[in-house]
């Protein structure tokens, strides 16, 4: 490997001509050029070390500051480099797959800031605008986000959703002025993860057809969509102004102590919510479970809905429809609603309540109980206010009911 150094200032471009080398533009160093990149790796070129310590500025509508092409190769900015190229198509072309891009600088582009067209890597400390701050016109790519990524008109990430990663880690923003901020598309399955600050007028987040996984843990200013795909969206530890919401298939929605708003239509697939808080689902999400060992409550919505408990104590409320309910551990306090519910209760259950039990329409369920045999080896019995089940390792109270009133046939299913 040799180390090739540029201490001038160029008029032309500055073309990277051998493979397997370093190439440092030095600090103090200056390239500038019209209708032809600035620096340039050639065709056939790979595995180039470029490393940007000075400045470099290109002009013309269909060019780059900074171009490569091949395979393996790598782009370093420093920390006080400009890449200018806001009257150029972008900053930086990344036109091969497994390219590298690490900015601590600040990289600008005309349309895109930094632009690839095939699978790479982007990883920003520094600042990236653009109408696109990123854009990868293929699936597989990854930006890891510590500074500023801005799009103007556009998004500030943008690309295909397939094998596509996306981090903001702490005090890092991704934001766009008028536009989506993440926006992917096509099919596959892609992540996105938040630790900073994702912002946007109105849409922070768009995806494709595939399967996405959102995961915030800082803060999301704008609505989320989520398409198509079995999607999930965990904001247990971050916060969210705005509304997500859902598409087509089974999406699962992961609830902290910051409200989010949930929007999902009719017929557009069997959705879960799982909370470490207490939780009413909102209309169309069908699952609820809580997390956790603290004393919170479910409800769900007017249809038919499957309500589960975490090991405190809990109220669960099904509302209207046949629900599933099942208190897990701890002393719970289940109550269906207006139609024929099932409760359910695993062995060493701990004591639960039933408040509204309706007799030959609702249904018990305990594990291990799947005949008339094992109906009859229950203890049932009369005492205050209703009627005691105990099984192996829990009781049920079953309020308003009498131990006469029970029958296999009626009250029990498996």
């Amino acid at each position: 490997m040799t180390i090739r150094l540029q201490k001038t200032n160029l008029a032309s471009s500055w073309e990277m001509t051998t493979s397997n080398d370093t190439w440092i533009l030095t600090k103090n160093a200056r390239i500038e050029t019209s209708g032809m990149p600035g620096v340039y790796e050639a065709n056939g070129i790979e595995n180039s070390n470029i490393r940007i310590l000075g400045d470099v500025k290109a002009s013309g509508g269909g060019t780059y500051a900074v171009s490569f092409h091949d395979d393996s190769s790598s782009v370093y900015v420093g920390k006080a480099s400009h890449i200018d190229g806001r009257a150029a198509f972008a900053g930086v072309a990344m036109n091969g797959g497994g390219t590298e891009v690490v900015n601590h600088g600040l990289v600008q582009g005309g349309t895109i800031g930094v632009y690839g067209t095939a699978w790479g890597s982007v990883e920003n400390h520094g600042t990236i605008t653009g109408d696109t701050g990123v854009y990868f016109g293929d699936g597989g790519f990854e930006v890891v986000n510590h500074g500023l990524i801005r799009g103007g008109d556009y998004n500030a990430i943008g690309g295909e959703l397939a094998g596509s990663s996306i981090i903001n880690e702490k005090g890092g923003v991704l934001r766009s002025l008028h536009e989506i901020t993440i926006e992917l598309t096509g099919a596959g399955a892609g992540t996105i993860e938040n630790h900073g600050l994702i912002k946007a007028p109105s849409g922070a987040i768009i995806d494709g057809i595939g399967d996405i996984e959102i995961i915030n843990t800082g803060r999301i200013s704008g609505n989320v969509y989520m398409s198509d795909g079995n999607d999930t969206f965990d904001n247990r530890k971050g916060s969210m102004s705005g509304t997500v919401f859902g598409g087509d298939d089974g999406d699962t929605y992961y609830i902290g102590k910051s409200p989010v708003k949930i929007v999902e239509a009719v017929s557009e697939g069997y959705d879960y919510a799982l909370s470490t808080v207490s939780y009413k689902l909102t209309a169309n999400l069908e699952s609820l479970q809580l997390l956790g060992k603290k004393d919170i409550d479910a409800t769900g919505e007017q249809n038919a809905n499957r309500l589960i408990g975490n090991s405190g104590d809990n109220v669960i409320r099904g509302l209207g429809g046949s629900d599933y309910i099942a208190g897990g551990a701890g002393r719970d306090a289940l109550i269906g609603g207006s139609e024929g519910d099932t409760f359910h209760f695993a062995e060493k259950g701990g004591r639960d309540t039933i408040i509204d039990f309706e007799d030959h329409i609702d249904k018990i369920r305990i594990d291990g109980v799947i005949s008339q045999s094992g109906f009859d080896d229950l203890e049932i019995s009369d005492v205050k206010g209703g009627a005691l089940i105990e099984y192996q390792g829990g009781e049920i109270f079953v309020k308003g009911m009498h131990a006469a009133d029970f029958s296999w046939m009626d009250d029990f299913t498996i």
